[in-house]
């Protein structure tokens, strides 16, 4: 029995209008395009500030892989176009109204170039839908549940790395005025694991060699953005500028957004606390905000609230105490704590409650994780620190033990991906993460992308596993070379098309390294388009 998801998904067909295009007729040649003739900035302020543009070209009859390169005319400021065939980026709103004309050639220097002309311009857009989502999980009774977080928050900001000042070893900026944000906003300690610190926040690239990857902001001016750039696979920091496939390659006119980061807190509960005033001996307290977070059940600790204090209603900031307070209070920080608080079963150790387990992907291990009552927060298991603001990083892996004899059931929300997720693999090394999309795919829907090694036999193949909660273990799936069948080590039955990767589920990955660029990144194929539209 495979783990109980749900899903709601909302999104459209890509709505395009294309124009006329020349493509030289002959063999080796581009068999797909031309790319999109519309390249939208987004004015809706409630989603974001530009459209992401992106189109892969396809090509049939060279011998040796090509290399794409814009040979005559100019793409829009914001976009460029990879060595591997890919326009991406972000129009600017400078160019609005502003139509783009050129030749992009594709070479091995081997065959004839293959040509083809391209004509894109610059125009206002709305995106259609925000593509939100929900996954619900189930957690059995005394049994561990594998799940990632398959959303993000809605974006604070979005732009493009600014052209003027130069992207170093490990910041980007941007060109707006006024700034976008004030300085140190986005401050929190290289390497998550933040406890008590403020909201940590994410970058992540949309456009570019990175897109899809993810990146925690550790500082920040008025106009630029200081990033983790530890490698997951050995701990080590690379640069941003670096070219090399085993680094960063960002860019000038590369997207990107910013958003705020799931914690533990935040997606598994805390106690909350509030301020407080009352006048006398009375049962009744004003809260100095509304909490919606406090419900009737919780129970009550701090200065004149007597032991064993609940709360039995709620009106706004009005609250009513099973038992009266001992002195009139101005101001005073009450604790709420209790089930309304926290999804998952407290406790005064990690032997009695249940445990979160957070997959590191620098030490190759989890890290456990449980709500203390003694303290009133997170922490690591041996530890006493605050953990509350653990990072959860996006499409991560987490294992969750729910230790009572209660099955639980919760649901997540957020956005959805917009450009495909990039997961970062190591030769020889097991990555847990997965599909990235909050949307159920079957094996023969995933695609991996070139990098990943198919083969007739197991021993040669990569390798991609799934949890079974019935067999209480992983099991071991390889794609053979026509790219959507899959089978098991021993079993010769393709099983392609009915093993689903459910919404959240974590995927494991092993890579052999035979193939190049295997050591560096996967970025499986979104399944699904967004829908913007030009005005």
């Amino acid at each position: 029995m495979r783990m109980n998801f749900s899903y709601f998904f909302t999104a459209t067909a890509l709505a395009l209008v294309l124009t006329a295009f020349s493509v030289q007729a002959q063999a080796p040649s581009i068999t797909n395009g031309p790319p999109p003739s519309q390249a939208g900035l987004n004015t809706n302020p409630t989603t974001s500030t530009n459209a992401p543009y992106n189109f892969t070209y396809t090509v049939s009859g060279f011998t040796q892989t090509p290399a794409f390169s814009v040979t005559a005319g100019s793409l829009p400021s914001g976009l460029s176009l990879s060595t591997a065939g890919v326009i991406s980026g972000m129009p600017l709103s400078a160019d609005v109204g502003t139509t783009y004309t050129g030749t992009v050639t594709a070479s091995d220097g081997v065959d004839t170039p293959a040509t083809q002309n391209f004509s894109i311009t610059v125009v206002t857009t709305l995106l259609n839908t925000v593509p939100e989502g929900v996954v619900n999980v189930s957690f059995p009774a005394a049994t561990t549940t594998y799940l990632s977080v398959p959303f993000t928050a809605d974006p604070f900001y979005r732009g493009v790395v600014s052209s003027v000042i130069a992207v170093t070893a490990n910041t980007i900026a941007v060109d707006d005025s006024p700034a976008p944000w004030t300085a140190q906003q986005f401050v929190v300690p290289a390497g998550g694991n933040s406890g008590t610190a403020a909201m940590p926040y994410f970058v992540k690239i949309l456009s570019g060699n990175e897109m899809g990857r993810v990146l925690l902001i550790t500082a920040n001016t008025t106009n630029s953005l200081t990033l983790d750039t530890t490698d997951n696979n050995n701990g080590a920091t690379v640069s941003l500028t670096t070219t090399t496939p085993t680094a960063f390659n960002i860019q000038a006119g590369d997207a990107f957004e910013i958003f705020p980061a799931d914690t533990l807190a935040s997606v598994f509960g805390e106690y909350t606390t509030q301020a407080a005033t009352w006048t006398g001996t009375t049962t009744e307290v004003t809260l100095s905000d509304s909490n919606s977070a406090i419900q009737v059940g919780a129970t009550v600790t701090g200065t004149g609230i007597a032991a064993s204090t609940t709360v039995t209603a709620v009106s706004g900031t009005s609250l009513t105490l099973s038992k009266a307070t001992t002195a009139s209070e101005t101001g005073v920080t009450l604790t709420f704590s209790g089930a309304a608080q926290l999804i998952l079963t407290p406790g005064t150790a990690y032997s009695n409650a249940d445990v979160v387990n957070i997959y590191n992907p620098i030490s190759l291990k989890f890290q456990s994780y449980f709500f203390d009552t003694t303290v009133g927060y997170w922490v690591l298991k041996g530890s006493t620190v605050n953990a509350n603001n653990t990072i959860l990083y996006p499409y991560g892996a987490l294992a969750v033990f729910r230790r009572v004899a209660t099955a639980l059931s919760f649901s997540m929300t957020g956005r959805v991906a917009e450009v495909p997720v990039l997961t970062k693999v190591g030769t020889d090394t097991v990555a847990y993460g997965s599909s990235g999309y909050a949307v159920p795919l079957t094996l023969s829907q995933i695609d991996l992308g070139s990098n990943w090694l198919t083969s007739s036999t197991y021993g040669s193949a990569d390798i991609l596993s799934l949890y079974s909660p019935t067999l209480l273990k992983f099991v071991s799936y390889f794609q053979l070379p026509d790219s959507t069948s899959w089978r098991t080590k021993t079993s010769a039955t393709d099983v392609g098309d009915t093993i689903t990767v459910a919404p959240g589920e974590v995927v494991v990955l092993f890579q052999r390294g035979s193939v190049s660029g295997a050591e560096f990144f996967l970025s499986p194929a979104m399944p699904y388009t967004l829908s913007y539209t030009n005005f």
